[in-house]
């Protein structure tokens, strides 16, 4: 099964199972939940089934934290759009903690934006990770695929 990796925010980084990884820039904040459910109807194999009539993909996002009320309310939005999309579709969503995704890219639960870039380009050398949001879904991509093996 396909996993799809969100890092939920305006500039929201994305990473898949499939090896592809990138970021997209959401506008205002009324519109951010309509544009990125917008950009999920057009991920590639989003609506792909198996002959069962299955989803083939998994969607796994950053749970919302911090301490600033309007980027925690934007991006609570933004989290419900990704919910509403996958109930709509049977599509399976989890969320997983910043704390837990800092740990497994760095081993501190309370690494800085700086560490996660770096163990990232480290880890992945090919890649061109462009900025933290695209590090933190790599990141995140790496602990559903880790979690999935064990």
């Amino acid at each position: 099964m396909k996993i799809l990796a969100l890092d939920i925010a305006q500039t929201m980084g994305w990473a898949d199972s499939d090896g592809n990884s990138g970021f997209v820039k959401f506008g205002d904040r009324e519109n951010r939940p309509f544009e990125l459910y917008s950009w999920l109807m057009g991920f590639p194999g989003i609506m792909d089934e198996d002959r069962d009539g299955n989803a083939k993909i998994r969607i796994v996002a950053e749970r919302v934290a911090g301490r600033h009320t309007n980027a925690i309310m934007s991006m609570s939005e933004m989290q419900g759009a990704v919910r509403v999309f996958c109930v709509e579709f049977f599509i399976d969503f989890s969320l997983r903690s910043p704390g837990e995704i800092k740990k497994h890219a760095t081993g501190k639960g309370n690494a800085k934006k700086d560490a996660m870039v770096l163990a990232a380009r480290l880890m992945w050398p090919d890649k061109d990770i462009m900025s933290h949001d695209v590090a933190d879904a790599l990141w995140l991509l790496d602990l559903e695929l880790s979690q999935q093996v064990a």
